[in-house]
């Protein structure tokens, strides 16, 4: 499931803390790490993993759950 999340930039620092302590990085902490986020976003937009779409001012950026990314790493999926 993806949730679509809006905010302004004075709360996206705050929502951006409290995902990283839920568990959720963003896509482009995995690109760093040679995670395919293109596989990532399509087992997501199939409701095969979660998800969270931050969108802020104009700018999205994915994030995703760091067990769901670590089961798939090792199961070669992504």
């Amino acid at each position: 499931m993806i949730e679509e999340i809006t905010v302004n930039r004075s709360e996206s620092e705050t929502l951006k803390k409290r995902l990283k302590k839920e568990g959720w990085l963003s896509a482009h902490y995995y690109t760093r790490r040679g995670v395919n986020i293109v596989k990532l976003r399509n087992l997501a937009k199939r409701n095969e993993i979660d998800a969270k779409l931050l969108s802020m001012d104009g700018t999205t950026t994915w994030y995703y759950k760091e067990t769901d990314v670590n089961r798939l790493k090792s199961e070669n999926m992504c």
